[in-house]
C-alpha cells in the first residue's frame, strides 16, 4: 500500500499518511472451486476472485410439484486488516536573535501508527424456483433466483483503528542543543458498529459516523503540544444500474451448471433491487437422463457498495504555541472522496483483474469499479474470510441442485386382515403403505396421518414402507403420500378403516321361557339391530331348527296358532344374526305348550267354530264331558277325571270322519290324554 499514499491521503500541512511499505507480490492466479458452464466475460468472475463463501448446506427446501422452491441464507463480507502510519509537525525560530539560554522558539512532530481492521458482514436469501413441468428433453429452463438483503447478524459494518501517537515537542535554544522530549500515547477511532440491510437500489445511503478519543499532546517537562483527535463519517450507498456491463451494479454473481445441462453464453446475474428475480436459463440435453442431478452453482455472489469518507484530523495546538503566534492548522483531510484507493492500494484491483483476465481474457470494468470506490461485497469461503496485505481470497459458492425426475411416487395401501364385502373389520387392523418410485431416483420417505374415531398426527418414515395400527373402534380416515428423493410429492391419498367390534343386539320379547296353553295363539315379538356402527348384514329366525312353519315365515308379529301348528311340549326359538364387520350373535328361548282344563274346552269351541266339528249340539255333548272332567279335577278326584277325559275320548274317536273332522280329533285326543298323564 505504501507507493499510493499520496494518492489516497493528499499532501496537506506537511501530513504524510502512510501504510508501511511492503514487498511487492507477483501476481497469483486465483484458486477456487471450479465452475462449469461458459462464462462471458463479466466482471462478475471477476469477483469470483476477489472473495466467495462455501455454502456450507445450510437451507430451508419447500417443495410443492410442480413448482420447488429452495431458500439458502448466506453472509457476505470480510474482516481485513492493514498497518497505517502517518505524521505531522511544524515549527517556529527567532534565531539568532535571541541571546543565550534563553526560549529561541518552539517545535512539534507526531507520529501515528497502527493497524486498521475493516469488517463487513451483510446478510441476504437467495431463493431458487423452478417448474417441474418445464423438465423437458431438449427444452429451456428457466431457474429463478432471487435475491433478498436481509437484516441481522452483524454489526453489518465496523471500522476499528487503533493507533499509537508519539509527540516530540522542543524548545529551541540559538546557541544550545534544543531541549526535546518525546511521549507515546495509545488512541482508538472507530466508524461503527452499524447494523443495516445492505442497500439497492431505490434504498438510501448508510451514513456511519466516526467515533475517536481526543488524547492530549503534552509533552511532560518540555511543552504542551495540544490535543488531537479524528472526526467525519463514512457513506455506503447502493451502485445503480447505468446501462454497463452485467454485474457491475446492485449485487450480482456469474454462474455454471453440472450434469445433463448447458449454462447460457453469458452466465451472469444482476439484481438491481431487493427481492429482484432473474432467471438463470439452463439448455437441457436431448436425451434427458431420467434421474439424473443438474447443478446451478453460483460463484462469485458479491453485493456492490459505493463507498465514500469525509475523514478528518483536527489538532488543537496548546497555549504555548498561540503564544508565540501559531494558529490551529485546517482539519487534515485523511480520507475524502471515494475509498476505492485503499482497495487498489492492498491489491485488490491487481487480484480482480488477474482473475478476470484468467477466467475470460480480460477485465471487462471490475478493476477500474474498485479503483473509483466501489466495492463488491463478496461471499467467501469460509464466510466473512479475514484478509490482510499477505492472503488471497477464497471464493465460496451458492448451489442449487435437482433432479431430471419429475414423476411423483406412488403409494398404495393395505389392510389386515382384510375388511368383509362392506368394507368392516371387526378387530384392530394393521395398515401397511409401500410406495415406488418410477421417476427412478427412489423412495425417500412416506407421510401419513388419520382422523376421525383415530387421531394419528402427521407421522414421516424415512422408508418405502410403513406400517402402523387402527385400534380405535369407529370410522378413521388415514391420509397418505410418498416423496422421492428428487422431492416429488405424490398426490394425497386416503383409506378408510372400518371397525365395529360389538355384535348385533336380539331381543325376544315372545316366545318367552315360559308355558303356553295349546288352545293359545302366540305371535312372535323380538328385534334384530347392530349398535357397533357396521349396520346389520343379515338375522335368521329358526323354530325347532326351521325357518318356516305351517307355510309362513317366522317374522316379527308372525301369529302362531298353536293347536294347530304345533305340538305339545318343548319347542326351541333361535335367532342367529350377523352385521357387516362379520360380528355374530344368537339368541335362544325354550318354552312347553301345555294342556289344561280349560285350553281343552278352548280346543272344541275353535273347532266347531272352523267346522271341523259339524254341529253344536256334539260339541255341547263333548264340552258337557269337558265340565265334569274339569270339575272332579278341580277337586283333587283324578279317578273321576280321567273316567270323563277317557268318555271324551272315545266320543271323539266314534266320531271321527263322521261329525269331527280327523285332524281336530287327533288334536283333541292328544290333549285328553295329556290331561290323564299329569293329574293332579
Amino acid at each position: 500500500m505504501g507507493e499510493r499514499t499520496e494518492a489516497l491521503f493528499g499532501n496537506e500541512t506537511n501530513m504524510k499518511m502512510k501504510l508501511k511499505p511492503k514487498k511487492k507480490l507477483k501476481p497469483k492466479k486465483q484458486v477456487t472451486r471450479p465452475v462449469t458452464g461458459r462464462f462471458n466475460p463479466l466482471a462478475l468472475v471477476v469477483l469470483a476472485s476477489l472473495l466467495c463463501l462455501s455454502w456450507q448446506d445450510r437451507f430451508s427446501a419447500v417443495s410443492a410439484a410442480p413448482i420447488v422452491t429452495q431458500t439458502q441464507p448466506i453472509r457476505l463480507g470480510f474482516d481485513a486488516t492493514a498497518p497505517v502510519s502517518e505524521h505531522a509537525g511544524d515549527s517556529i525560530s527567532l534565531c539568532p536573535f535571541v541571546p543565550p539560554g534563553l526560549p529561541a522558539g518552539l517545535s512539534y512532530d507526531i507520529s501515528v501508527s497502527g493497524t486498521a481492521n475493516v469488517r463487513m458482514d451483510m446478510g441476504a436469501d437467495v431463493t431458487f424456483s423452478y417448474d417441474k413441468a418445464n423438465v423437458l428433453a431438449g427444452a429451456t429452463l428457466p431457474v429463478n433466483v432471487t435475491y433478498t438483503p436481509t437484516p441481522g447478524g452483524g454489526p453489518n459494518v465496523h471500522v476499528k483503528v487503533p493507533v499509537n501517537i508519539s509527540v516530540q515537542g522542543c524548545i529551541k535554544d540559538c546557541f544550545l542543543p534544543d531541549l526535546c522530549d518525546t511521549i507515546t500515547i495509545p488512541c482508538t477511532f472507530e466508524a461503527g458498529p452499524t447494523f443495516f440491510t445492505a442497500p439497492l437500489t431505490g434504498d438510501g445511503p448508510v451514513t456511519v459516523p466516526v467515533v475517536s478519543c481526543t488524547v492530549s499532546l503534552n509533552v511532560a517537562g518540555v511543552v504542551d503540544v495540544g490535543s488531537a483527535h479524528i472526526e467525519g463519517s463514512i457513506t455506503l450507498s447502493p451502485v445503480p444500474n447505468t446501462g454497463g456491463f452485467p454485474g457491475l451494479a446492485g449485487a450480482g454473481a456469474a454462474f455454471g451448471v453440472t450434469g445433463p445441462a448447458t449454462a447460457p453464453l453469458i452466465p451472469v446475474l444482476e439484481w438491481d433491487t431487493a427481492g429482484q428475480t432473474v432467471a438463470a436459463n439452463l439448455g437441457l440435453n436431448n436425451p434427458l437422463p431420467s434421474a439424473a442431478d443438474v447443478t446451478l452453482r453460483l460463484t462469485p455472489v458479491f453485493h456492490w457498495l459505493a463507498t465514500s469518507a469525509d475523514l478528518r484530523l483536527v489538532i488543537e495546538l496548546g497555549s504555548v504555541f498561540h503564544d508565540v503566534g501559531f494558529s490551529d492548522p485546517s482539519p487534515i483531510s485523511l480520507f475524502s472522496g471515494s475509498l476505492g484507493p485503499i482497495y487498489s492500494d492492498v491489491g485488490l484491483d491487481t487480484q480482480v483483474g488477474d482473475a478476470v483476465s484468467a477466467a475470460v481474457g480480460f477485465d471487462p470494468g471490475f478493476a477500474a469499479a474498485i479503483a473509483a470506490g466501489s466495492v463488491p461485497i463478496p461471499l467467501t469461503n469460509p464466510e466473512i474470510q479475514a484478509l490482510t496485505p499477505s492472503t488471497t481470497p477464497v471464493l465460496g459458492s451458492v448451489g442449487f441442485t435437482f433432479s431430471t425426475d419429475v414423476t411423483p411416487p406412488t403409494t398404495t395401501a393395505s389392510l389386515a386382515p382384510s375388511p368383509t364385502p362392506f368394507g368392516w373389520n371387526n378387530s384392530d387392523v394393521t395398515v401397511t403403505l409401500s410406495a415406488t418410485d418410477p421417476g427412478g431416483t427412489g423412495v425417500a420417505k412416506i407421510t401419513y396421518s388419520a382422523s376421525g374415531a383415530q387421531n394419528i398426527p402427521p407421522t414421516t418414515v424415512n422408508a418405502a414402507l410403513a406400517a402402523f395400527m387402527i385400534t380405535a373402534p369407529g370410522i378413521t380416515t388415514v391420509t397418505f403420500f410418498a416423496t422421492d428423493n428428487a422431492g416429488n410429492v405424490e398426490s394425497g391419498k386416503t383409506v378408510i378403516v372400518r371397525i365395529d367390534e360389538i355384535a348385533p343386539t336380539i331381543t325376544i320379547n315372545q316366545p318367552a321361557a315360559t308355558q303356553y296353553p295349546h288352545s293359545a295363539v302366540l305371535t312372535l315379538d323380538y328385534t334384530v339391530v347392530d349398535t357397533g356402527g357396521s349396520g346389520l348384514d343379515s338375522f335368521t329366525a329358526r323354530l325347532d331348527g326351521a325357518t318356516t312353519l305351517a307355510g309362513h315365515g317366522l317374522a316379527s308379529g308372525q301369529a302362531i296358532d298353536l293347536l294347530t301348528e304345533l305340538a305339545l311340549g318343548t319347542h326351541t326359538f333361535r335367532i342367529d344374526a350377523v352385521d357387516k364387520a362379520a360380528n355374530t350373535s344368537s339368541n335362544i328361548v325354550t318354552f312347553e305348550i301345555i294342556v289344561t282344563p280349560d285350553s281343552i274346552k278352548a280346543d272344541v269351541t275353535h273347532f266347531l267354530a272352523s267346522g271341523q266339528i259339524k254341529n253344536s249340539g256334539l260339541a255341547n255333548s263333548l264340552l258337557s264331558t269337558l265340565e265334569a272332567a274339569a270339575a272332579a279335577r278341580a277337586k283333587g278326584d283324578c279317578n273321576t277325571a280321567n273316567n270323563n277325559y277317557q268318555a271324551f275320548i272315545n266320543q271323539v274317536t266314534a266320531q271321527i270322519g263322521k261329525g269331527i273332522d280327523p285332524v281336530a280329533g287327533a288334536i283333541m285326543i292328544a290333549d285328553a290324554q295329556y290331561l290323564i298323564a299329569h293329574c293332579p
